[in-house]
């Protein structure tokens, strides 16, 4: 369905803030319909390459880490409106997921430099560990398939 045809994408930054509750989907549409030839879009749930934060509620991230994904669904508004006028939609998904696997954990956003910790790494490894016996790589990497990227899966279905 790509071939021939040429998209556009862009980052938005994540998590739970003002940029994403004042985020205005309709007029990102309107300005990418004023370019000749995009056949579709992609745009990231997570915020670019951090996987510790979201453009889209999550039920279990929410509760654990409140400020790594708002309460808005902006990916959901943005997927529909760029449908409903006729573009496909890609969602990337950063695969280091919100245990910081590529960046590491002084990239969290809530990385606290005097006592080296990021409470919602921590928090990520302490939920995998209590449900799947281990906290090790493959089992984040697991986890973060079957517990993340499911969810939004399920949600956004033939929208993505």
């Amino acid at each position: 369905w790509m071939s021939g045809k040429w998209g556009i994408g862009w980052r938005i930054a994540a998590g739970d803030n003002n940029l994403i509750k004042n985020y205005n989907a309709e007029t990102l549409v309107e300005q990418i319909d004023g370019i000749p030839g995009v056949g579709y879009v992609l745009f990231g749930l997570s915020a670019g390459a951090k996987g510790d934060r979201y453009i889209a509620p999550h039920s279990v991230l929410k509760e654990m880490n409140p400020k790594s994904c708002p309460d808005r669904d902006l990916f959901g508004e943005l997927a529909t409106a760029f449908q409903d006028a006729g573009y496909k939609v890609l969602a990337y998904m950063a695969t280091e997921g919100p245990a910081k696997l590529k960046h590491g954990v002084q990239d969290a956003y809530d990385w606290d430099p005097e006592t080296e910790t990021a409470p919602s790494v921590d928090n990520w490894k302490s939920y995998v560990k209590d449900r799947y016996g281990s906290d090790d790589e493959a089992t984040l990497k697991r986890a973060y398939a079957e517990v993340i990227v499911k969810e939004y899966a399920e949600r956004y279905g033939s929208k993505i």
